[in-house]
């Protein structure tokens, strides 16, 4: 009887042991890669929208765990992923144009994984006077920061093409800057961002209704839709851009679409934000990211989080500036390519958009 106890307690022994020895091994198996998306300042809209990626994520990847670090803003995600060469192949990077090709200093270069928002911009002033850049000549104006290869270098060659450059007084700030300077009088115009929600609600936005409230709003530079496309263009590949191959970062804002004293259609400039991720991430794990977003967006579960969410669709993701189909495949990752591939998903130009528009 003692020898059959013995064996008994022999044999169950030996089975903990192995099971023991198992469970690492198949744990290792089961353990998801982790991942980090750089995503800017808490409550700027791509910082929410990211959280909202990391969530479905984590969700629903048996592959993926996802979480979100914040940082000083949009270049700064760069430069948080320069910081250390091994976050490249982990970090997804919200970035945008301009600024993406330069802020990784030619080492480290984020490719396109999908669209997240626009930011859209328009030229406004309380002076219904001022109806076209010419109009500016001696004029205060209210302008974006200055920034090494950013978005005020765009809305400043307008000008010098205006001819009116060497006689404006340039006032550069910040969104509260900008607010504060058109409210109080001290710019006679100037660049307001609005809200752009793909494929077709423009709305202006907080900034812009503070503004409406004070007085009515008028918008500069309307109508002449294809030459002031080309006016974007080629500010788009001026001096400050040479070098940077930019596409042209042009929007058509149809007329009435932000009040009644936009009685024409308007050429803006929009500059893209977007997540990506270096050619230092493995293909899958872009490939699984790329099928999460996709997924999410096919559905509409962006929206709940913030208003801007609702412009994340199918379409949306894979719609740049890049004018051609190859252009496009090579600014986006390819793990994402062969995503959109598999769904047959063709990339394709803004400029389709507007096509009606032109001449």
């Amino acid at each position: 009887m003692k020898k059959k106890c013995f064996v008994f307690f022999l044999a169950s022994f030996l089975v903990i042991c192995a099971s023991l020895s198992m469970d690492p091994a198949s744990a290792a198996a089961k353990e998801k890669k982790s991942i980090t998306i750089a995503a800017g300042r808490p409550g700027d809209v791509w910082y929410v929208l990211s959280h909202a990626l990391a969530t479905f994520i984590n969700e629903r990847s048996d592959k993926l765990k996802a979480d979100v670090v914040a940082t000083a803003g949009v270049t700064d995600n760069t430069r948080l992923i320069m910081g250390k060469p091994e976050f490249r192949a982990t970090h997804v990077n919200v970035t945008m144009i301009p600024g993406h090709t330069v802020w990784g200093k030619g080492e480290y270069f984020p490719l396109k994984i999908g669209s997240l928002v626009h930011l859209a911009s328009v030229w406004i002033t309380f002076d219904p006077k001022i109806k076209t850049f010419t109009d500016l000549k001696g004029k205060a104006v209210a302008l974006p920061r200055k920034v090494e290869k950013g978005y005020a270098w765009i809305f400043a060659d307008q000008l010098k093409q205006a001819g009116v450059w060497e006689s404006i007084k340039p006032m550069h700030g910040g969104l509260s800057a900008l607010v504060t300077a058109l409210r109080d009088g001290a710019a006679h115009a100037g660049v307001m961002m609005f809200d752009f929600v793909y494929p077709n609600e423009f709305r202006l936005g907080s900034s812009l209704e503070e503004l409406k409230a004070r007085a009515t709003l008028h918008f500069i530079q309307q109508g002449n839709v294809d030459a002031n496309i080309a006016m974007i263009a080629k500010a788009c590949r001026s001096e400050e851009f040479a070098a940077l191959n930019l596409p042209t970062l042009a929007l058509v804002v149809p007329a009435k679409a932000m009040g009644p004293t936009q009685t024409e259609a308007m050429a803006v400039v929009s500059c893209p934000v977007y997540w990506s991720a270096g050619k230092e991430m493995p293909n899958d794990v872009v490939y699984e990211i790329t099928k999460i977003l996709y997924e999410a967006a096919k559905k509409g579960d962006f929206a709940p989080y913030h208003t801007m969410g609702k412009g994340i669709t199918p379409d949306f993701l894979t719609t740049s500036f890049w004018e051609t189909e190859k252009l496009c495949q090579d600014n986006f990752h390819p793990g994402a390519l062969k995503f959109y591939d598999d769904v047959k998903i063709r990339l394709k130009s803004f400029g389709e958009e507007y096509a009606k528009y032109r001449k």
